[in-house]
């Protein structure tokens, strides 16, 4: 069953996810230092880490299984770029020939897959102390000062920056193309560079945002804040529509004004995305917890939050809040709509009788032929003074009693996690929001409705 994606809530939800479930499933023995990093490949997800002074290089797949390789590449210094399969070490060197000093920088490029490092020199580039690098598949792109120098094997081009600017992070968006987060903006490089202003002093990171304190982090692209919210962890994600990150120890999901809690957070969690899926990796002194999301897991999991905070409710829809819903309605003229060739009639507001129908219809001889409820709904069948009997279809009612309530969330759960079907007019009456799909953003409006938050039009 095709689950199309969300495309906007409004309503907070919170869905617990055991850790110590998740802990038995995912934790494994990783004897191989701390996390330094974790960035996106074609297997899966490669991890970067830090042993006895030397990096590491793990790829673990999307199944949890990995093979590490361990590298003779110091980490003393801490630079590198990822790109391509590949991990660029930097070493910055100096020689003195015939009195005169000569800067290059050592490249040490790890392949995550063969295990195999190559060397490259830079040559004639003296980057600045705990500099930034990045690497487009071509070229480098090196922060000197004043300047970001772009090299091959030797200098071939630099763009001038702000003189009292340091960079702190860059990153490619393709060939040609970087952004750089310094302490004077974002930073843009394509054929010149422009300069985006950082709001209130705080300090663009790709993908993160931190603030004045560090202690909040945030979801930014392309150097604009996109979310706010999360708490500090090294990256985040983003799946469709929704926000990964973590809240207060937890890793949840987020949109608008949802949240679905997936699991467990800490300082040393590293989250990372690749494609639709994204993977979350926590260090800790015996192993390794490693967590797996996709897009269609959270929101699976949203779909079952909804039926599952209404476990307790009879029917709300009848209770207090049915006054809530009629007072939420705009006020209009009901107006039938009949389709004499598909034998259809809509329009139908809930909850309403057949005295009512008969009085609205201004059709005296009408005779009900379905009975059984005490309001007419999607399946009832009428015929009309003209001898022909047709079907009455009110979105959003798909048991047929006339009414909006939890047991039409019900249903239309069940269908979406492939549970139950929903066949003929009801599949019509199912489609509320008349995009030609039933899907989340359907269930969404009818729960909605049935809080009284939502208005859901007849007359179409």
């Amino acid at each position: 069953m095709k689950i199309v994606r969300i495309l906007a809530f409004t309503v907070i939800f919170v869905l617990l996810f055991s850790f110590d479930k998740s802990t038995a499933e995912n934790q494994m023995d990783y004897p191989y230092g701390h996390i330094v990093d974790v960035f996106p490949c074609d297997d899966g997800f490669c991890v970067l880490s830090e042993l006895d002074g030397n990096y590491n290089v793990s790829v673990f797949n999307n199944e949890s299984e990995f093979v590490s390789y361990s590298t003779d590449i110091s980490a003393r210094n801490g630079t590198y770029a990822y790109c391509n399969e590949t991990i660029h070490f930097f070493t910055s060197n100096a020689e003195v020939q015939d009195k005169n000093i000569f800067y290059y920088v050592d490249v040490n490029i790890f392949d995550c897959h063969s295990g195999i490092t190559s060397k490259r020199v830079i040559n004639d580039v003296n980057p600045r102390t705990d500099t930034s690098y990045a690497y487009d598949g071509t070229n480098y792109y090196i922060n000197c000062p004043s300047k970001i120098e772009v090299c091959s094997s030797k200098f071939l081009h630099e763009y001038t920056i702000n003189p009292n600017a340091f960079i702190l992070d860059m990153e490619v968006v393709s060939t040609g193309n970087i952004l750089c987060a310094s302490t004077a903006g974002v930073l843009k490089i394509k054929n010149e560079v422009e300069t985006f202003p950082i709001e209130s002093q705080n300090i663009y990171v790709f993908g993160e945002y931190f603030s004045d304190d560090n202690s909040r982090i945030y979801y930014s692209e392309n150097g604009h804040v996109v979310f706010d919210g999360f708490d500090k962890t090294k990256g985040n994600a983003k799946l469709g529509d929704w926000f990964i990150g973590q809240v207060r120890g937890k890793l949840v999901a987020v949109k608008d004004d949802i949240s679905v809690e997936i699991g467990s957070a800490y300082d040393y969690t590293f989250i990372c995305q690749n494609g639709d899926s994204c993977a979350c990796f926590t260090h800790f002194s015996d192993g390794l917890l490693v967590d797996f999301i996709t897009l269609d897991e959270i929101e699976q999991k949203y779909a079952e939050s909804i039926v599952d905070s209404q476990n307790e409710e009879e029917n709300p829809i009848d209770s207090e809040e049915s006054s809530e819903t009629e007072s939420e309605n705009p006020q209009k003229e009901i107006v039938y709509c009949i389709y004499k060739d598909d034998k259809i009639i809509t329009g139908v507001e809930p909850k309403t009788t057949f005295t009512k129908f008969c009085k609205i219809l201004n059709d005296k001889d009408a005779v009900l032929l379905t009975a059984g409820h005490t309001y007419v709904g999607t399946g009832t069948e009428v015929m009309l003074s003209d001898g022909i009997t047709y079907t009455i279809l009110i979105y959003g009612d798909l048991t047929g009693e006339g009414n909006i309530n939890s047991r039409d969330v019900r249903v239309l759960k069940e269908y979406l996690l492939d549970n139950g079907d929903i066949d003929d007019i009801y599949f019509y009456a199912a489609d509320v929001i008349s995009d030609g799909e039933v899907d989340l953003k359907d269930l969404t409006a009818i729960y909605r409705y049935s809080k009284g938050k939502y208005f859901i039009d007849q007359s179409k």
